[in-house]
């Protein structure tokens, strides 16, 4: 049998000359392939539903197949020519960075899109606000297909009786009553300077976008700052974005910084919120011609109730005066004709009944007086104490704050009011408009708002009252207001609703 021959070794194969392909190179190019697939998928998809597709979450696996690409080439240069993979590991460099690169302008050409047209809208819906075009800051408020319905007209902001029969108890009054409305309404449009923080948060939804625009409000009464929620919608069709305001998502914030006006104006709320209090039990404990009096002048209710008070303390010290001292004022033939007036107000003033019974005091919300078929329902409701303050029946008027309207010299508050009437077996919202009537209170706060247009940065700090501590605003009962839609049922069969 003939024997092998030995190969020199110089013709012998090297070990050497096999290199295995580096284990970083093969999951730089898994990861990077699998990115590059997320990424055509992502174009296909945006392209084929004119949307485009935000996730930023998948750049971290860019850099990871960047990163992956550098640590594979850094082994295979120190293995000695000892790892393969060199080709793999470019590949991967370039698809990883290029597709990484390219997602990430994309990102960055939609957030700026983003911005840009929420800003632009904010700005624009601000000034409809500065206007006191408050029906289309309302509309503008309202989503697209709701104020754009596919199969019926857009809705008209200029067609305020429509806007009231379909939102006015609802969305409108609640926007109305939105703080941030609220402040607009009360200061010229001169006086408010409106500077944007930049967009402070946005995500991308199923309907399209949700976005965050911070803005600080600079009025006469004070800075504010406002996170104004802003949504967009995505029509299918590639048209521009639809924007609308949220309104109940955009917090108005509670770090106010207030001038001394700004201060007042607060003070002269909460002091109105009191006397609404002390309306309301008076109403509520059988004493409705005492209540009456806080719709008299103040001058005129003074005297009443000084009077009263001094036949009060009286009837304690020495009871046989006191009755002796009130049998005389009543007594028309002891007194002369002027204590006529005394008479009337130690008991139920003569005017207090027509003043009831014709319904002079109550007003339906658009300025027309009740209607007379409605008579009795007021009636029944001032009798009863059928008055309490807003949010028993309906919890979300809680958070409705008093409304400030100063205007021809005159200083108005209108306070929330539930409406309560056994008759018609529910529950209705309403208003209570008191009016300040101490001139030297108001020449005050003429004196404060002139300082907090020149100086709205001067801002106050501490407890200490402003206007409160050196005069009373003297409030009056105007009048009472509601569109008596009584929106809540007693129970059926039951007694009806209890006596607030």
């Amino acid at each position: 049998m003939a024997e092998l021959t030995r190969l020199p070794a110089s013709d012998r194969p090297s070990e050497s000359d096999y290199q295995p392909i580096s284990g970083l190179a093969v999951a730089a190019v898994i990861v990077s392939g699998f990115y590059g697939l997320i990424v055509l998928t992502i174009t296909l998809t945006a392209f084929y539903n004119r949307k485009p597709v935000i996730l930023p979450g998948i750049l971290l696996i860019a850099l990871i197949g960047v990163g992956l690409s550098i640590a594979a080439r850094i082994a295979i240069d120190k293995s000695e020519g000892t790892r393969a993979g060199r080709r793999l590991v470019t590949w991967s460099w370039w698809i990883s960075f290029l597709a990484g690169a390219g997602y990430a302008a994309y990102l960055g050409a939609n957030e700026l899109a983003v911005r840009q047209q929420s800003l632009a809208y904010a700005e624009a819906w601000f000034d409809l606000l500065k206007e006191k075009n408050i029906e289309a800051a309302f509309v503008q408020s309202l989503e697209p297909g709701v104020r754009k319905p596919g199969r019926g007209p857009a809705i008209n902001p200029a067609n305020k009786a429509e806007l009231e029969a379909r939102f006015g108890n609802t969305d409108l009054l609640m926007f109305r009553n939105h703080d941030l409305i609220r402040l607009f309404a009360r200061n010229d449009k001169e006086h408010i300077v409106i500077e944007p923080k930049g967009m402070s948060n946005w995500n991308q939804e199923a309907f399209g976008f949700t976005v965050i625009q911070a803005f600080t409000i600079r009025t006469p009464e004070g800075e504010v700052d406002v996170r104004l929620n802003l949504n967009a919608v995505n029509p299918n069709t590639g048209q521009e974005r639809e924007w609308y305001v949220k309104l109940d998502a955009s917090p108005v914030g509670s770090n106010r910084r207030l001038t001394a006006y700004g201060k007042a104006l607060q003070e002269l709320q909460f002091d109105a919120r009191a006397f609404m209090e002390n309306w309301l039990r008076l109403l509520n404990n059988d004493q409705g011609s005492t209540a009456y009096l806080l719709t008299r002048p103040v001058e005129e209710r003074r005297k009443v109730m000084e009077l009263r008070e001094a036949i009060a303390q009286s009837m304690v010290l020495c009871p046989q005066t006191a009755l002796w001292f009130r049998q005389q004022l009543l007594n028309p033939k002891l007194l002369p004709p002027d204590s006529l007036w005394i008479q009337n107000r130690l008991t139920d003033p003569p005017e207090y009944a027509t003043y009831v019974e014709n319904g002079s005091w109550f007003k339906m919300l658009d300025g027309r007086p009740v209607e007379e078929e409605k008579l009795p329902v007021i009636r029944e409701m001032w009798k009863t104490g059928g008055f309490r303050p807003a949010g028993v029946s309906n919890p979300s008027d809680r958070g409705i704050t008093n409304e400030i309207v100063w205007k021809d010299d005159q200083l108005l508050m209108i306070l929330p009011l539930e409406l309560v009437s056994n008759r018609m077996g529910g529950s209705a919202r309403g208003q209570l408009v008191l009016q300040a009537t101490n001139t030297a209170l108001l020449s005050e706060l003429r004196r404060l708002r002139q300082d907090g247009i020149e100086h709205p940065t001067q801002f106050v700090t501490g407890n200490d009252p402003v206007i409160l501590g050196k005069m009373a605003p003297d409030w009056v009962v105007k009048e009472v207001r509601s569109n008596l839609e009584f929106i809540q049922q007693s129970s059926p069969g039951g007694p009806g609703l209890p006596r607030p």
